[in-house]
């Protein structure tokens, strides 16, 4: 982020009374020059910095989920409810739908994906051979991508094979064209052909699943966002001597002057404070102290906004201090297509007696 402006105009008139070594006049009417401004505060936010974790810009646009994996016990009983009442022998049995969720990285809700692959791992610890009994007849697992929105199989993959204790199936599928969240589901289903021999169940015997999602490109994404997404640092700086010395109550004013420059598809407060000390920032005794609330646009807005600084409170000040609160007002669920940014440019500039 861009640090703040440290350029000081000192106007001439200032300048020769500094050097001049004629007596003050204590009774002058003091005479002003609205020519010392510095900028405070110049910083953005974008959208590369309101994206979640694990997901990034891509080159040329859109958005990137970089590798993303998360994992799941399914309890022998959750997809084959009378598997758990046998020690013996297993005869064979339906295993009904289960419907696992594909995860995605924490604050992303929801991507419509270009292009990008699921590999899904399942391994058996149920204690048997769930699709062959070992006498020549093999039980089926179906694996299917489903839409909770429509109900409908958007992928689909058969599974016919031995499949022993301790075994894992890999399954990959590809994504390109679909819209993954929490309505997209792998649904697995089937039949095992039971067991000749005993086996003795525990509470624990079931399946372990782990998904991978590698490479997701997307032209857009539905995330949440939070306040701190927008935070931006404190400053503070030194005030040159000759300035401090003449900000005096009465006898100089101070304007702050705040533009932002916002495309967010949320509208947001901007609290803005000025202080002499931090711990004052914020309160009743900071020199200035505003909200400023900056609408939802989807084009680029600016904002010029001009207020008055506490004069009375800088006396005697040798550093100023500015800082943000930002908090968003909407709901914080917003769909980010790049190109998303708020700008802040904060500049201090005073009229200040000559002497």
């Amino acid at each position: 982020m861009a640090a703040p402006g440290r350029g000081w105009a000192v106007p001439g008139a200032l300048l020769l009374a500094v050097l001049s070594t004629s007596c003050d006049i204590p009774t002058q009417v003091p005479s002003f020059t609205t020519e010392w401004q510095t900028i405070l505060l110049s910083d953005s936010v974008s959208t590369g910095e309101l994206l979640p974790d694990n997901v990034r810009l891509a080159e040329g646009g859109g958005f990137v989920v970089d590798s993303y994996e998360s994992s799941n016990d399914v309890r022998l009983g959750e997809v084959c409810e009378f598997c758990t009442c046998f020690q013996g022998p297993i005869p064979e049995l339906e295993f009904l739908p289960y419907d696992w969720r594909f995860k995605l990285p924490p604050r992303l809700l929801e991507a419509s994906v270009e292009r990008g692959v699921a590999h899904l791992k399942v391994t058996n610890d149920a204690g048997f051979d769930v699709l062959d009994d070992g006498e020549g007849n093999l039980g089926f697992l179906i694996i299917e991508l489903v839409d909770l929105r429509t109900n409908s199989v958007v992928r689909s993959q058969l599974v016919q094979q031995s499949f022993p204790q301790g075994d894992s199936l890999e399954i990959s599928f590809d994504l390109g064209g679909l819209t993954l969240g929490s309505s997209m589901v792998a649904r697995v289903s089937g039949r095992t052909p039971g067991t000749e021999c005993e086996v003795e169940l525990t509470a624990e015997s079931g399946f372990k699943v782990k998904a991978t999602l590698e490479d997701l490109v997307a032209p857009a994404v539905r995330a949440v966002l939070v306040d701190s997404d927008l935070f931006i640092p404190p400053r503070d700086f030194d005030l040159p001597s000759e300035v401090a010395s003449r900000l005096r109550p009465g006898d100089a004013s101070v304007f702050l002057d705040v533009d932002i420059s916002a495309a967010l598809p949320v509208g947001t407060e901007f609290e803005l404070s000025v202080a002499a000390d931090p711990t004052e920032l914020f309160t009743e005794h900071a020199a200035l102290y505003t909200p400023i609330v900056v609408p939802a646009t989807s084009e680029e807005l600016t904002l010029r906004k001009t207020f008055v600084v506490d004069v009375t409170t800088l006396a005697s000040a040798e550093r100023l201090y500015v800082s943000t609160r930002n908090r968003i007002l909407d709901s914080p669920i917003v769909t980010l297509k790049g190109g998303e940014s708020v700008r802040y440019r904060i500049t201090l500039r005073a009229e200040i007696p000559t002497r």
